[in-house]
């Protein structure tokens, strides 16, 4: 369990942060209970020095859904979506990570979702 006093330091001790805009987003399409057509969302990174306000520097990033996706039929769009939103974050985080190889990167945790029966098209 994080302590508020750690979670405190923690807050302090962050000397970098990334910016994340997004420049296009198509949305995953559900096609049956089995099939989707897969989202793609890209966008660019500035990353900024907290101390003196400098930008860093800047990279872009692409990501789609996963070609196997475990979506729950009640709620396919919503799965889909966040698995999306997963992909982005990895990408944004691995070539971050190319970059700066000796920066510690912490992504925000992905709430819970994603399920049941696999889908892809």
């Amino acid at each position: 369990m994080v302590t508020q006093k750690a979670g405190l330091d923690a807050l302090v001790a962050v000397q970098y942060v990334a910016v994340v805009r997004v420049q296009s987003f198509e949305a995953p399409k559900v096609e049956s209970a089995e099939e989707f057509t897969p989202g793609a969302v890209a966008g660019d990174v500035a990353v900024f020095d907290l101390e003196t306000g400098r930008q860093l520097g800047a990279y872009r990033y692409a990501a789609k859904n996963a070609p196997n996706v475990k979506v729950d039929v009640s709620k396919r769009d919503d799965d889909l979506i966040f698995d999306l939103g997963s992909e982005a974050t990895r990408a944004v985080v691995r070539r971050f990570a190319e970059l700066a190889p000796s920066a510690s990167v912490q992504a925000p945790a992905p709430p819970a979702s994603a399920s049941a029966a696999p889908a892809k098209k």
